[in-house]
């Protein structure tokens, strides 16, 4: 139930409250038990409701300066170590890991007028790992004991065949550009098929359940499982669901990517004079290129970019006729670096 006029997707009272992290409460959770190898290869997992109660409600930065001191808390040190080995044993499975700046978009008003700026977001490599790569084990798992079990989930799929050379960690605009492109789009269905990009077989989101109706629609199947001994929806009932479902996903998804594109076209628009550093990506009749530093591609006829054009090249450009809400900008000029 929500109440009238709020647009949480859960009341505060469950969405702040009981199911929160706040140190040192106990928390109504869904417990995975996991049975791992030396490699850090899953050998069993065991769903379970439990409760449990949070020790520390900790932060990026804080985790990141623990596992970078000299005396590291044990247990950080032994969950960086397991990370570790799941995304080597992920990337040798032919996961595609792409690793690329997120930058902050911030607003301030100035003389009666919004501002845009766009600033570098710090860091974390060691911490953001260990959370990551344990999402990654948490659904995966998941999805392989639900489909061995015959319970019915909601699986995000990507079952193609990747070149052999996709493989691995990337970093540079032009290669991120090329695997991205190459994996194609990930689909929302019942069946338990391979995910190409995260190198496993079955992958059910199921760890964000206050952010992602998906994974609460998983959970309230495991939880109706571990309960009752059957789901609550059939596979058949969500096949029915599916086209709904994926429609509003699909929709919510575009205006979050829609929102922050504005405000990226409005702080371009805000400083049309100025010249911002791009990489191509894609040389033909016309050149893509990405700004790296704010994270956006732009697209203009190859001539503008002279004869000597191919991924990784280096430009200055300058945008113009930038308008934020018809999603329109043009590149108006580029000098190479």
């Amino acid at each position: 139930y929500l109440p009238e006029g709020t647009s949480h997707m859960l009341p505060e009272a469950l969405g702040i409250g009981l199911f929160s992290l706040r140190a040192g409460e106990e928390r109504p959770a869904l417990v995975l038990d996991f049975g791992l190898d030396a490699a850090g290869a899953v050998t069993s997992v065991a769903p379970r409701e439990a409760w449990v109660r949070v020790a520390e409600n900790s932060t990026y930065e804080k985790v990141e300066e623990n596992l970078a001191s000299p005396a590291p808390d044990a247990g950080l040190e032994a969950a960086y170590a397991l990370a570790e080995k799941l995304r080597a044993a992920r990337i040798k499975a032919g996961a595609v890991v792409v690793e690329r700046p997120d930058p902050k978009i911030v607003l301030r008003e100035e003389d009666g007028r919004t501002v845009v700026d766009i600033e570098d977001t710090p860091e974390f490599p060691r911490a953001q790992l260990v959370v990551s790569e344990f999402m990654i084990l948490g659904n995966a798992a998941v999805g392989a004991w639900a489909r061995d079990a015959g319970l019915p989930l909601l699986y995000r799929t990507q079952d193609v065949t990747l070149p052999g050379d996709a493989a691995g960690v990337w970093s540079t605009p032009e290669d991120s550009y090329r695997v991205v492109r190459q994996a194609g789009c990930t689909l929302l269905e019942p069946e338990p098929r391979p995910h190409a990009c995260l190198g496993v077989p079955a992958y059910s989101p199921i760890t964000s359940p206050l952010r992602r109706y998906p994974d609460l629609m998983n959970q309230a199947q495991v939880l109706s499982w571990l309960r009752n001994g059957w789901p609550l929806w059939s596979k058949e009932e969500l096949v029915r669901l599916l086209p709904v479902l994926t429609a509003r996903v699909e929709a919510a998804s575009r205006i979050q990517r829609y929102r922050t594109r504005y405000w990226k076209l409005e702080y371009f628009r805000q400083r049309k004079d100025q010249m911002f550093s791009a990489v191509v990506v894609e040389d033909g009749p016309f050149v893509s290129a990405t700004i790296p530093r704010e994270q956006f591609f732009v697209r203009a006829p190859r001539d503008l970019f002279g004869e000597k054009v191919y991924p990784g090249k280096r430009f200055a450009v300058r945008l113009g006729k930038v308008n934020p809400l018809l999603n329109e900008v043009r590149v108006m000029e580029a000098v190479e670096e």
